[in-house]
């Protein structure tokens, strides 16, 4: 690929890199409050939170040989001035860019492009001392570090572990997926059977149940109403990453509980007595429900 058509992508990857050692360094000497957990590790370790802060939000790159679908994620609250708040932003808009711009190349020639940001990518995790790094992580690269757009009362943090996604499967596409499992397997006989002997026209749906997210509820104070009673507004979003917050010097964190570094083991919600769904799978293996009659 001419060097021409892969300047776009150096470009906004230089800028999003320039913006990143500018946002780490404001973080690393930030003197106004911040709050995030720690595992037993890092306490034994004595990583403290700022440090472990400057390490996640600028973290962009694989750290192993894991699934690059996964992320590292942790909640959390950074006490933010305007000049980090101004420095957030226009890394995240570098973000963007560099996204962009990559996803204009990637059909043309990946390798090539690969190597091209191996090599700063290298630069850049010398810069901010992170040694043994060479893959992007792309999903770390594009995700927002989260800004609150005005100081709150209360921060209410909260593990949501009942999402599902549910994707309606017809009859026929369910067995075209259990011919592509091993037709000798008794298991994926039974379902076959099972797929058989139901009315032709039968809804089913494929459930998948998704990864256990944390939530972050921010809480204002609105104007008394007529009653003399105060109004509460809330905002919630998802919080893998510490969330910063406006905050003057000598002003503390709003008012936050501190749950569980890691989300609880059992489900958080009882199963909904009126559901549509079947709880138990009609098909095991491609986690395929029926719906209720």
């Amino acid at each position: 690929m001419p060097d021409s058509q892969l300047a776009p992508l150096t470009m906004t990857f230089e800028a999003m890199s320039l913006a990143l050692v500018n946002y780490h360094q404001l973080l690393k000497t930030s003197t106004l409050p911040l709050w995030l957990p720690l595992s037993e590790f890092e306490h034994q370790s004595a990583l403290s939170m700022q440090d472990k802060a400057c390490a996640l939000t600028t973290d962009i790159w694989h750290s192993g040989d894991g699934d690059g679908r996964m992320t590292q994620n942790c909640h959390g609250l950074i006490g933010a001035n305007v000049e980090l708040i101004a420095a957030a932003t226009k890394l995240n808009f570098c973000k963007d860019a560099f996204r962009q711009a990559l996803a204009d190349l990637k059909d043309k020639d990946p390798k090539n492009i690969n190597l091209s940001l191996r090599a700063r990518s290298q630069k850049l995790a010398r810069i901010l001392r992170r040694e043994g790094l060479s893959r992007l992580h792309l999903k770390q690269c594009y995700r927002h570090i989260p800004i609150l757009a005005q100081g709150c009362l209360k921060v209410q943090f909260s593990w949501y572990s009942s999402g599902r996604s549910i994707k309606k499967i017809s009859i026929e596409e369910s067995f075209q997926k259990l011919l592509k499992l091993s037709q000798s397997s008794n298991h994926v006989q039974i379902q076959m059977n099972k797929l058989s002997n139901l009315r032709p026209g039968t809804a089913l749906a494929q459930v998948q149940t998704q990864v256990p997210i944390m939530r972050v509820n921010a809480i204002w104070a609105s104007e008394e109403n007529s009653t003399g009673d105060s109004q509460w507004l809330r905002k919630a979003r998802n919080a893998p990453l510490p969330l910063l917050v406006p905050l003057q010097e000598g002003e503390p964190l709003p008012s936050f509980n501190q749950p569980l570094l890691q989300p609880p083991k059992s489900r958080l919600r009882a199963l909904r007595s009126d559901s549509l769904i079947e709880p138990t799978p009609l098909l095991p293996s491609l986690r395929v429900h029926c719906y209720r009659q």
